[in-house]
Parts: C-alpha cells; sequence; structure tokens
C-alpha cells in the first residue's frame, strides 16, 4: 500500500532522539547524550509545533479564519514555520523580523507566500531604535498597535500559552517515551522559554529530580544592551520570559548561562 503524506501538519511531532555514540566514546562520557533531531519538522525547526498549535487554538477560540492576515516578530525560525502553516490553511502572513537578519530568512518566507518586514518600519519601534531604548516590551507593543490598526491578528509567540503548551503536549511525551523514561538532565537553548519550559514542565512531572538548563550565549541578543558579538538568531536573555510562562517547578530550577 501507497505511503502518502497529503497534509504537511502530519509531518510535525514523532521527530527521532540520536545518541552520538562515537561523541561519548571519543570523549569517555559516562552519560548518555540524546539529541532531538527537530529539523525532521516541516519547515525545518522545533518551532512547527508551537507555530502550528498557536494557529489551531486561534481557529479553536474563533480569533481567526481562512482568508485572515496573521502577524508576527519573529527572529526567523518562528516566522518561517507560521509562514509554512499559514499557507497551508489558507491564511496571509506578515512577518516582523529583527533589524539584521540574513537574507536567507526573507527569501524563505517570500517562498511560502508571507510579506516579510523589518521590525524598524514600524514607526514605535524604529523611534525606540533611535533611542537606544527597544525592548522586548516595545517590540510587543508595537506590532500589537500595528496589527489592530490594520484589523490583523497578532500571534504574540512571547505571551501565547498555546507556546509551551505545544512543548507540554509534544516534546517532553515524545522524549520521555523515546527514552524509556532515563532523562536526568534537559538542555535547550532559550528564545520566548516556550520549548524549554513546556517540555521541562512536562519532564518535571514525570521525573521530580530532573535537573533542567536553559542555554545562552553571554549576553546574548540584539535587543537593546545587550546587543553585541556574543549574538546568536533567536536566542535571548532569560529575563525576556514572561512571568507567567515560568511555572513554580521551573523558577526553582538552575538556569545556565555560558559562551558558545
Amino acid at each position: 500500500m501507497a505511503k502518502i503524506t497529503k497534509s504537511l501538519e502530519e509531518l510535525v511531532g514523532n521527530t527521532p532522539l540520536f545518541e552520538p555514540v562515537r561523541y561519548e566514546k571519543k570523549n569517555d562520557l559516562g552519560a548518555s547524550i540524546l539529541v532531538k533531531l527537530e529539523w525532521f519538522n516541516a519547515s525545518g525547526s522545533i518551532k512547527a509545533r508551537a507555530a502550528l498549535n498557536m494557529l489551531i487554538e486561534a481557529e479553536k477560540e474563533g480569533k481567526i479564519k481562512p482568508g485572515d492576515t496573521i502577524v508576527e516578530a519573529t527572529s526567523g525560525n518562528t516566522g518561517i514555520a507560521l509562514a509554512t502553516f499559514a499557507a497551508a490553511r489558507g491564511y496571509k502572513f506578515k512577518a516582523f523580523l529583527e533589524n539584521g537578519s540574513s537574507q536567507e530568512r526573507f527569501d524563505i518566507l517570500k517562498a511560502y507566500g508571507a510579506e516579510p518586514a523589518l521590525q524598524s518600519d514600524i514607526p514605535s519601534i524604529k523611534e525606540l531604535m533611535d533611542n537606544d531604548a527597544l525592548s522586548i516590551d516595545g517590540i510587543i507593543e508595537g506590532v500589537r498597535n500595528y496589527s489592530e490598526e490594520h484589523g490583523y491578528y497578532f500571534i504574540n509567540q512571547m505571551e501565547n500559552e498555546h507556546n509551551p503548551e505545544a512543548h507540554y503536549r509534544t516534546t517532553g511525551p515524545e522524549i520521555w517515551e523515546q527514552a524509556d523514561g532515563k532523562v536526568d538532565i534537559y538542555v535547550a537553548m532559550v528564545g520566548t522559554g516556550g520549548t524549554l519550559l513546556g517540555t521541562s514542565k512536562y519532564l518535571k512531572e514525570k521525573n521530580p529530580d530532573l535537573k533542567i538548563v536553559g542555554v545562552q550565549a553571554d549576553e546574548a541578543s540584539r535587543i537593546g544592551a545587550n546587543s553585541g558579538q556574543d549574538a546568536i538568531d533567536g536566542v535571548a536573555p532569560f529575563s525576556n520570559v514572561p512571568e507567567r510562562f515560568t511555572t513554580r517547578s521551573c523558577l526553582s530550577l538552575p538556569t545556565n548561562t555560558t559562551k558558545l
């Protein structure tokens, strides 16, 4: 029987869990390293999970319907994921990217039919940049106001509870099942915090002794005073994560900030 996938949404999740055995032996490690290969997702990153979940839940809540325009501020991967599923589900999509984002990001978004623009194209955000006062809150407010003025729906991944929810529902359970419940430490990069918090919340419920490590480069962000040579696209200080995302189980755990 033919095995044909007829929806990109079927290609989200259930990604492989890989153990780099040669690396472990070469470095004489006393523990196993397990790597979730999220590039197997449609759109090519872990952001596919949150993007799809945020769209589906917005539909269920009656906030959007096919034909509407959705908007997001993004460093790239969430925008690419939203562009992928917006096109598949019949939405127009406008992405406001960080100044300095690669041309490749713009080209990929355009290929999916999205309309990419710079965050500085929004006057209020440009003013903050000119005054060296740019912040996550300033970006969110600027994009929110732009969306309201044009009658668009702002996804707002930074404050959207369906972002970490996607990882609580899928990423966490997959890791636990694939590792046969043998998970002692969970490590993830930090952008919005959705991946780290949603996944760790599930894993922490399964193993209360689990250690959770959030990784970022020193002063890693293009935003505000943290701008500099240590910037990594999509990686931001943990302090940018909305407080309501940080569950009590996560707040008590260490966040390791280190240069990569």
